[in-house]
């Protein structure tokens, strides 16, 4: 939201963006030089996932749903050439279109061109293939999987 307030939610120009993908990547740097994520994906260690907000609406709009369908766009594993492709588009929109597009909408209009460049940034520092959109947030994934390990473990008689 912060990004969104500084710098409007008119469409951007080519270099406004730039701008703003550098400042995020600056913001990255020290988490890439503790954690060396960027190695982890070039061995192969790494699966992206993106929770909510900007991931499930680019999501949507790469299935070209009519609206927002959370059961689709859940799971969904999106080629980062087509994030790149869809975040170019949606920064040479304006407010008002985006604001009126299907899967975006008022709640989002202001925001989407300032998560592309959260992305951007991302793909750039961390050039993975593929981005799974979670719908249901990493929490809820989580208990799930730990529900299940807990079912398949044998009940001790006490």
């Amino acid at each position: 939201v912060g990004l969104a307030e500084e710098f409007g939610k008119d469409a951007l120009a080519a270099d406004t963006f730039e701008i703003i993908v550098a400042r995020v990547t600056e913001a990255l740097k020290p988490f890439e030089d503790r954690h060396l994520i960027a190695s982890e994906i070039d061995a192969g260690r790494v699966h992206m996932l993106g929770t909510s907000g900007t991931v499930t609406t680019l999501g949507a709009i790469y299935l070209d749903l009519p609206r927002y369908d959370r059961s689709r766009v859940d799971g969904l594993s999106i080629r980062m050439e087509s994030i790149k492709a869809i975040c170019a588009n949606l920064t040479g929109l304006d407010y008002d279109s985006r604001h009126h597009h299907p899967c975006i909408g008022p709640g989002r209009a202001d925001l989407i061109v300032m998560g592309c460049a959260i992305i951007t940034a991302i793909r750039r520092q961390w050039p993975a293939t593929n981005l799974t959109a979670a719908d249901r947030g990493i929490r809820e994934g989580l208990l799930l999987d730990m529900i299940a390990t807990a079912a398949s473990e044998p009940i001790e008689a006490p």
